[in-house]
C-alpha cells in the first residue's frame, strides 16, 4: 500500500517506507500542535481534519491524555536537519510529524492530509521523509499586460501554488498598483490597492508563501510615460524603435542620466514596499533598450552603456538596502556586459531569465556563482504570444532550469507567466508548466516521471480527469503549422500581425516552408481544433477549484481563436476567400468571447486595450 499510496501523493515524497502493521483513522481525537506559535499551522490543521471527515479537536498544549492524541506535530531542527523538512510516522492510531521548521511542520500535515484522504483506514503503517530540493520555488504572474485578475481569482492560484509547495508569489507591476500620488497612471487599469496587498499577503503567509513586491523600475515604464507629469524621466520621451521592429510612441526607459529618478523611485518604494512583509524586492531593470540613445548618450559615449547600466542598479540597491529589503533583479542586461557581473553590489540576487527549451541557464549560472552573486533561474510557462501554449517547449525549459538550479548552486526557480501583446492565453494554458515546476522544484528524483494528467486533475479537483488532456493537446496542436517562431507561436502571430505582414512568418523557420505546404497544414490545424471543439462539448472537463463552467468556456474560446488564426493564415497566404469570409463573419462573436472570458476571472482594466489588439487584425483580413 505505500508504494501505491506514494505514487498518489503530490508532490511525491522522497522516502516513503512501508513499517508493516496497521495505522487507523479513529472517530474521534485530538490533532496536538505542539509548536511555537501554533496559529500558524491553523490552516493546515483544519485541512487536515476536512480530509479525515472526522471529529477532531485541534489543541496546541501536549498536555492531553496521550491515548486521544491522533496527530501529533513538533518541530526540532536536530532531528530533522533541512530546512522545509519533515518526517512522518504513521502507525497504530497516531500520526507523528517532527519538522525542521514551521514550513516543515505545514508540509507535515498537508501530507498527512492526503496520507487520510488516499489511503483510507486501515492503511499500511508508514514512515515518510521529506525535504525540498531548491530553497526557492517561486512563481511570478504578469498583472500589467493587460490582466489585472480578481482578487478571488488570486485567492485560487494562491491555493494551487501552495498544493504544489511553492513559497513564492510575485505580481509583476509596471503600472498596476495604485499609487495614491500617481493616480493618472493606473486609473483605466483597476490595480491592485494597497488594501488587497495586505490581505493578498496574510492570505500567502497562511499558506506558506511569501508576496514579493515587485515594480519594474527602469525599462518597461511605456505607461508611465504617457502621461505629461513623467516624460522628463525618460530616455526618449517622443519612443523610439526596438532593433527587432516594435515601436514605442512614448518614453520606454527611465534617463540613468538624470538624479531625478532616483527621487522618483524612492517615492514609489516608500508607498509600496510596507504593505508587504517580504524582505525581498523584484526591481526589474531587464530589457532597456533605449539606454544611450537619448537623453544619456553622453554619458553612455563617456564611460560605456555597461557602466552606465551598473551604476544605475547600483543606485537602486542602495534605495533598496535602506527599505531594509534584499534586491531581485532581472539578469539579461549585466549579462550583455560579464565583465561587470563580478562588480554587482553584495546584496541584491540575480534573475536570470530565459523562455526557450535550451536557454542555457548552465552557463549563466555558472558566471553568477563563479562571481559569488546570488542567483535564481526563471523559465517561463510558455503561454504568452500563443494564446494555446507551448506545452513541449514549457516542458523542457522549466525541467532544464529546475536542473541547472540543483546543479549550479542556485537559491531556486522563479517560474514566469507573462501576458504580452494583449494578454490573450486563459489561465488555465499555464497549469502544465505551474504543476510539473512545483513538483520538480520540490523534489525532481522523485517526481520528474509524475503522469502531468492526473497531477492535474489533482490540484483542480478535476473528478473527469480530462483538462490536462485537452491542455496538452490545445498545448501542442501549434507543431501541425510546419511553422516555428521564437518565444510566440505562429498561430500567434497570424492573429497579431498585419496582413502586409503574415507573409514574414515563412522566413522564421529553418528549413524554409513553402506557401503550399503551409497552407496543408493549417487546414490540418483548422480541423483538429474542430475536433477538439466537439470533444468538449460532448466530454467538458469539470475542475471544481477553477469553476468548471468556466475553465470550458475558456477552453473553447481558445479553440476558436486558434481556428480564427489558421483561416487568417489561410486567407492572406493562400488568398483562400471562404477562409477570409469565415473569419471575417465570426470577428464580432470572437471578440464578444474574448471579453466574457476576460470577466471570468479578471477586473475590467485593461481589456479595451487586449480588445483593440485583436480588432486590429480581425478587420485586416
Amino acid at each position: 500500500m505505500p508504494g501505491r499510496l506514494g505514487a498518489r501523493l503530490l508532490p511525491r515524497p522522497r522516502q516513503l517506507v512501508d513499517l508493516g502493521g496497521e495505522l487507523l483513522v479513529p472517530a474521534d481525537g485530538l490533532v496536538v500542535l505542539a509548536v511555537p506559535s501554533p496559529a500558524r499551522l491553523l490552516g493546515s490543521a483544519d485541512r487536515l481534519v476536512a480530509a479525515s471527515g472526522r471529529a477532531w479537536e485541534i489543541v496546541s498544549s501536549p498536555s492531553v491524555p496521550a491515548a486521544d492524541v491522533r496527530v501529533l506535530v513538533m518541530i526540532d531542527a536536530d532531528e530533522v536537519p533541512q530546512p522545509e523538512g519533515y518526517r512522518l510516522v504513521g502507525t497504530g492510531s497516531l500520526i507523528e510529524i517532527v519538522a525542521h521548521d514551521v514550513d516543515g511542520a505545514r508540509y507535515g500535515l498537508d501530507t498527512a492530509a492526503q496520507v487520510i484522504s488516499l489511503g483510507g483506514s486501515p492503511q499500511a503503517a508508514l514512515r515518510i521523509d521529506d525535504h525540498p530540493a531548491l530553497a526557492r520555488r517561486g512563481f511570478m504572474l504578469d498583472i500589467s499586460r493587460d490582466k489585472v485578475p480578481t482578487m478571488e481569482t488570486l485567492a485560487v492560484l494562491v491555493e494551487i501554488l501552495a498544493d504544489l509547495r511553492y513559497n513564492e508569489l510575485q505580481l509583476y507591476t509596471e503600472h498596476t498598483f495604485a499609487y495614491q500620488h500617481h493616480r493618472v497612471v493606473w486609473a483605466d487599469a483597476s490595480p491592485m490597492t494597497a488594501h488587497e496587498i495586505l490581505v493578498l499577503d496574510q492570505l500567502c503567509a497562511e499558506r506558506g508563501i511569501e508576496l514579493v513586491p515587485n515594480q519594474n523600475s527602469f525599462g518597461h515604464l511605456e505607461r508611465w510615460f504617457a502621461h505629461g507629469p513623467y516624460r522628463d524621466l525618460a530616455e526618449m520621451p517622443d519612443g523610439f524603435t526596438t532593433a527587432f521592429g516594435t515601436r514605442f510612441p512614448h518614453g520606454f526607459s527611465l534617463n540613468a542620466s538624470d538624479p531625478a529618478i532616483f527621487t522618483f523611485l524612492a517615492g514609489l518604494y516608500d508607498e509600496l514596499l510596507p504593505n508587504f512583509s517580504s524582505g525581498e524586492f523584484n526591481v526589474g531593470l531587464d530589457e532597456t533598450w533605449d539606454l544611450g540613445q537619448g537623453r544619456s548618450a553622453d554619458l553612455v559615449a563617456e564611460v560605456g552603456k555597461g557602466r552606465v547600466y551598473l551604476d544605475t542598479l547600483t543606485r537602486i540597491a542602495d534605495l533598496v538596502d535602506a527599505r531594509g529589503r534584499t534586491m531581485q533583479f532581472w539578469g539579461d542586461v549585466v549579462n550583455e556586459h560579464p565583465e561587470l557581473v563580478p562588480e554587482l553590489p553584495d546584496n541584491v540576487v540575480a534573475l536570470e531569465w530565459g523562455y526557450e527549451a535550451d536557454h542555457p541557464f548552465e552557463e549563466r549560472a555558472g558566471r553568477f556563482a563563479d562571481a559569488g552573486v546570488r542567483f535564481r533561474l526563471c523559465p517561463g510557462t510558455s503561454g504568452w504570444n500563443t494564446i494555446g501554449g507551448r506545452l513541449d517547449n514549457a516542458l523542457a525549459n522549466t525541467e532544464r532550469a529546475v536542473d541547472a538550479a540543483i546543479g549550479g548552486g542556485a537559491e531556486g526557480v522563479l517560474l514566469t507567466d507573462w501576458g504580452d501583446n494583449g494578454h490573450w492565453q486563459p489561465l488555465p494554458i499555464s497549469l502544465p508548466a505551474i504543476v510539473r515546476t512545483g513538483v520538480n522544484a520540490w523534489g525532481p528524483e522523485a517526481n520528474r516521471d509524475v503522469e502531468l494528467d492526473a497531477a492535474i486533475a489533482t490540484v483542480t479537483g478535476d473528478a473527469s480527469g480530462l483538462l490536462g488532456r485537452y491542455l496538452d493537446q490545445l498545448g501542442m496542436v501549434y507543431r501541425r503549422s510546419g511553422l516555428s517562431s521564437p518565444n510566440s507561436t505562429p498561430l500567434f502571430w497570424l492573429l497579431r500581425l498585419r496582413k502586409d505582414e503574415v507573409a514574414s512568418l515563412l522566413e522564421w523557420t529553418e528549413p524554409e516552408p513553402t506557401t503550399e505546404n503551409t497552407t496543408v497544414a493549417l487546414r490540418e490545424v483548422d480541423d483538429v481544433l474542430a475536433g477538439l471543439g466537439r470533444s468538449l462539448q460532448l466530454e467538458p472537463p469539470q475542475p471544481e477549484r477553477l469553476g468548471g463552467e468556466a475553465v470550458v468556456t475558456e477552453l473553447k474560446w481558445v479553440v476558436e481563436m486558434l481556428r480564427a488564426a489558421a483561416n487568417r493564415g489561410l486567407a492572406v497566404l493562400a488568398r483562400d476567400s471562404d477562409a477570409g469570409d469565415e473569419v471575417t463573419n465570426r470577428k464580432f462573436e470572437l471578440i464578444a468571447g474574448h471579453r466574457a472570458v476576460w470577466d471570468l476571472r479578471n477586473r475590467p482594466g485593461g481589456q479595451a486595450d487586449s480588445v483593440r489588439r485583436l480588432r486590429s487584425t480581425l478587420d485586416d483580413v
